[in-house]
């Protein structure tokens, strides 16, 4: 999202390091964003990803042997599909949903 018409001319390094900055800025917000978004679901977005490996072992449950894994792994798959909602799915990047300008002109 630099200032100049032509994408070939060359910018000054400070310049591509302001780019970088406002790029990096915008991903963090946009993912912080999703995780508050999806945080509050936590919990069953972790039932949904493990009740196949529940069904598959029958009889068994998933258990915790970390003293505070029981809220830190609901906690790191809510970040990790934020992650991937905002940076990783090309279709979004293209609708500049997550900070990406692919189509600016």
């Amino acid at each position: 999202m630099s200032q100049q018409k032509n994408p070939s001319e060359k910018l000054p390094l400070v310049q591509h390091l302001i780019e970088l900055r406002r790029s990096l800025l915008r991903s963090v917000i946009a993912i912080a964003i999703f995780f508050l978004m999806l945080f509050p679901f936590a919990d069953e977005i972790y039932n949904f990803i493990a009740a196949p490996i529940v069904q598959a072992i029958p009889g068994s449950n998933l258990i915790a042997i970390g003293v505070i894994s029981p809220f830190l792994t609901p906690l790191k798959m809510s970040l990790d599909i934020s992650h991937l909602y905002c940076n990783a799915l090309p279709a979004l990047s293209a609708l500049d949903v997550c900070g990406a300008s692919t189509l600016s002109s």
